[in-house]
């Protein structure tokens, strides 16, 4: 058995044959195998980009100058790689206040990405109270 995606129905099924989509029908050319296609993404792209057109989503943000991200001590660098390996951010600069440890990373014509680490988490993080729920009490720092 294989996993599948059509992207035609955009449906994801696990089958045996790779000769047309099981749930539509539709033929081989629209049939690739679920393992992040780089075909499919790149064959996609321009059918979202006109989509995200014609629902009013381009520019929805505006003038967004950055979006900030907050980590836990311990995840802050993991959080940094994983960015830098899985979107076309760039490491722009990193520096350290006297109660932060901040890294910007950037990319043309989009929002600065700004990952920040308390360095006192549970004294500074003014919203440590409001996270003790049960799935944020694990990680109350990450937001």
């Amino acid at each position: 058995m294989v996993q599948l995606i059509c992207s035609k129905c955009m449906k994801v099924h696990k089958t045996k044959q790779t000769t047309h989509c099981p749930i539509c029908n539709a033929k081989k050319e629209h049939i690739y195998i679920f393992n992040n296609s780089d075909i499919f993404i790149r064959k996609e792209v321009p059918r979202i980009v006109e989509e995200r057109k014609n629902l009013g989503l381009k520019g929805l943000v505006g003038d967004l100058q950055c979006v900030f991200i907050n980590t836990e001590p311990f995840n802050w660098k993991n959080a940094i790689q994983e960015l830098l390996q899985f979107t076309g951010l760039h490491h722009h600069e990193s520096f350290q206040t006297n109660d932060k440890k901040i890294c910007v990373l950037t990319q043309k014509d989009s929002a600065d990405i700004i990952i920040q680490q308390r360095l006192e988490p549970e004294q500074k993080n003014p919203f440590v109270n409001f996270n003790q729920h049960p799935k944020s009490k694990k990680l109350p720092n990450n937001r």
